[in-house]
């Protein structure tokens, strides 16, 4: 039977640690455990353990720790993901849906389409979305949420060496990369069957069949798509296009199909 989980920031063993107002209202109003009663706890960075309830109190909870134990089969390759937020309950949803597969790191774009813009309230709310979803599907590894930028700041943030792929569902132009070619798009049509683009896994395998890459960061634009202004700059920074589908996605199923592909690229590769 798997014992109820609470978070620790730092994780030491065989000491008594006081949990967060949060975790101490969940194992004292919500759970009700009593003293003597048996926890995991985890640091959201790899380390978990199994720890003894000391105290119980909605503010204030004392557990203390037995043993550590650290995972260390962290894949290689990191997997961020860059997107607008949709509207309200949708993006709840979006981040429980990350964080239960597995994402390192969510960072919200700022757009020039984008709807719903991410403020401070909404950056804590997510947090708090991210680590419940993290104790529920008993996931070690708590996913990083960045405040919001710009593709452009956002471009700037990446290191020579991470893949950078552009979910966008319309041609943008002619973009040649690793043998993936996009059509002319004067009439925003969407590509057709004629198309050189290989959607989904394939076009990974093609793009980086010479390497294993230490961090893809995938883009997901608004409903609306990016503007052609953002697929320019993107074109000109060697952002690859990734066209997901020829079907017009809404962002949390772009966000997840994006995630999706991208884990099972990363591990089979």
């Amino acid at each position: 039977m798997n014992l109820p989980r609470f978070f620790l920031p730092t994780l030491i063993p065989h000491s008594a640690l006081e949990l967060s107002e949060g975790e101490s209202h969940h194992l004292a109003r919500v759970l009700r455990l009593q003293v003597g009663s048996k926890v995991e706890v985890f640091n959201g960075r790899g380390s978990r353990g199994v720890a003894v309830v000391e105290s119980v109190h909605k503010k204030t909870s004392v557990v203390k720790t037995e043993e550590i134990e650290t995972c260390l089969n962290r894949r290689k390759t990191q997997i961020a993901i860059a997107t607008s937020l949709p509207k309200g309950d949708r993006q709840k949803w979006l981040i429980e849906k990350l964080t239960e597969l597995g994402i390192d790191q969510v960072i919200l774009l700022e757009t020039e389409r984008g709807v719903a813009q991410p403020t401070d309230n909404a950056l804590e709310r997510l947090e708090r979305v991210a680590l419940e979803a993290c104790k529920q599907s008993r996931n070690d590894w708590l996913v990083k949420i960045d405040p919001p930028v710009t593709l452009l700041e956002l471009n700037s943030m990446l290191n020579p060496d991470t893949v950078k792929l552009l979910a966008h569902p319309y041609s943008v132009g002619e973009i040649a990369s690793h043998g993936a070619k996009f059509e002319q798009d004067s009439q925003k049509k969407l590509l057709g069957p004629q198309s050189l683009v290989v959607p989904g896994t394939r076009a990974l395998q093609q793009w980086l069949t010479d390497r294993t890459p230490t961090k893809i960061m995938v883009a997901v634009g608004p409903e609306g798509g990016f503007t052609n202004e953002e697929v320019e700059f993107a074109r000109q920074n060697r952002w690859l296009a990734w066209v997901l589908t020829q079907n017009i996605l809404r962002v949390e199923t772009a966000v997840l199909m994006s995630a999706i592909l991208a884990l099972d690229f990363v591990n089979h590769s």
